[in-house]
């Protein structure tokens, strides 16, 4: 398998119950899978677990396609899945290990050294998409501009962020709760 697109995830928004979602990135694992679920109306989102035989909507199973984890593959949800006004993510979450050692002296394997290769490509993949889901700023901001909250958890309570006039990030008290 050689990993020849940077895409990690892929997210479904089904219009009636759907149990069975395709995504077509390459796994090593299907541990290296994972499913979150927002249903609509919620104010946070669900990791569904792994069961060789799901019996709810928060247990899912995958099979590679064509039995090939390099093809993507299937994940399949038990019950009567979700539906329209759901919004169900599909993620390959790889361990930030390294699984193929090198013994000096040994004869390398070409398919065990690509399939390492294969798994830092993907391990970079979600790290980088782990970063762009963060606030960022200009590289061009002034080098005196501090990103940094160091307060105390206990002195950001009940704040939110902010900037000041120098365009600092610091911590503002919130206004009554009926000002917004």
């Amino acid at each position: 398998m050689s990993i020849s697109n940077a895409i990690n995830k892929v997210s479904f928004s089904p219009s009636s119950a759907t149990t069975a979602y395709d995504f077509t990135f390459p796994f090593f694992a299907t541990s290296d899978i994972v499913v979150k679920v927002l249903v609509s109306g919620a104010t946070s989102e669900t990791t569904l677990s792994f069961a060789a035989s799901p019996s709810s909507n928060l247990q899912f199973k995958v099979d590679a396609t064509n039995n090939d984890t390099s093809q993507g593959g299937t994940v399949t949800i038990g019950g009567t899945g979700y539906g329209s006004g759901d919004k169900v993510v599909i993620e390959r979450v790889v361990p930030l290990t390294q699984e193929y050692d090198l013994q000096e002296g040994a004869s390398i394997d070409p398919t065990a050294l690509n399939k390492a290769l294969d798994r830092t490509v993907a391990q970079s993949q979600q790290i980088n998409n782990a970063i762009s889901d963060n606030i960022s700023f200009p590289v061009t901001d002034a080098d005196s501009i501090t990103y940094n909250v160091t307060e105390t958890p206990a002195s950001r309570a009940n704040k939110v962020l902010g900037f000041d006039g120098s365009g600092n990030i610091n911590t503002q008290s919130l206004l009554g709760s009926s000002t917004f």
